[in-house]
């Protein structure tokens, strides 16, 4: 098992190991993503391992990785936090039904641009859902860094429809490992609304003309994970905060009574 450096593991509870006896021992499965590229599914309890998912851009670095070559320092690859969207419809702490589902969402941070989400609804039946990939020319996440900002899952309102969406930094670029004072980035530099069920990019702020929300200012990369806020209690977001490596701070509002891109602001 590989090291899991920056990784913090998202903790499923799929109900009681005896559901006849409230007083048994909660069913819980670890999630770890590990730096040789690996994803984990380990039972809390035993430490046995359900499953273990290698992404296929992971594929062509394991021997490399396993005979310790090809690499000049450390080797880095599924180096980020696993983000849980639990969805236990009842509230009876148990994921069973047509309805109940667990999403797994997970970045590489040190390890690529790309970002995972998976179906482990079924711990013995896992199926990856969709991925994001970074970089690609005139592609929705053409700006996306490496991916270090873990994302929020949150409500928002579109259209008067409430929305399950993710909300994360457009992530790290790595000309700021050899800097010594400021510079501007060529990557990272946004905030991204996504659909938390397909993936599909809702919103994007950023400094090019195509993000829905155009701020010339923005451009350094934003690696820390968002800050969403309910100010009005109502159940969904409509304030971000968000740090970036120019030391800048930008604060989004939004208006979920509204439906369309001129209805947020920043600060």
């Amino acid at each position: 098992m590989g090291d899991p450096l920056h990784a913090e593991p998202a903790l499923v509870q799929y109900g009681l190991i005896d559901p006849t006896d409230p007083n048994s021992d909660p069913d819980l499965v670890a999630y770890v993503a590990t730096n040789d590229g690996y994803l984990h599914a380990v039972d809390s309890l035993t430490g046995e391992e359900y499953f273990a998912f290698v992404p296929q851009e992971m594929l062509p670095k394991l021997q490399n990785i396993f005979d310790d070559t090809g690499a000049t320092g450390k080797a880095y690859g599924l180096d980020g936090n696993v983000i849980a969207w639990i969805n236990d419809v009842d509230r009876d702490g148990t994921i069973s039904g047509a309805d109940d589902h667990v999403y797994l969402y997970f970045g590489m941070r040190r390890g690529g641009r790309y970002m995972y989400s998976m179906d482990v609804t079924d711990r013995n039946n896992p199926t990856l859902r969709w991925v994001l990939e970074g970089g690609t020319v005139d592609g929705d996440y053409e700006e996306m860094g490496q991916t270090w900002s873990a994302p929020n899952v949150e409500k928002i309102k579109i259209n008067g429809a409430e929305r399950t969406v993710l909300i994360f930094g457009a992530g790290y670029d790595t000309g700021q490992d050899v800097l010594t004072t400021r510079g501007v980035d060529t990557m990272g530099r946004g905030i991204f609304i996504v659909d938390a069920d397909s993936g599909e990019l809702l919103w994007r702020a950023g400094p090019d003309g195509g993000a829905d929300l155009q701020l010339t200012n923005m451009l350094y990369s934003i690696p820390a994970r968002i800050t969403p806020i309910d100010v009005d209690g109502d159940g969904n977001t409509d304030r971000l905060y968000a740090g970036d490596m120019g030391g800048q701070l930008w604060r989004i509002d939004s208006n979920n009574a509204a439906s369309t891109a001129t209805s947020v602001s920043a600060t």
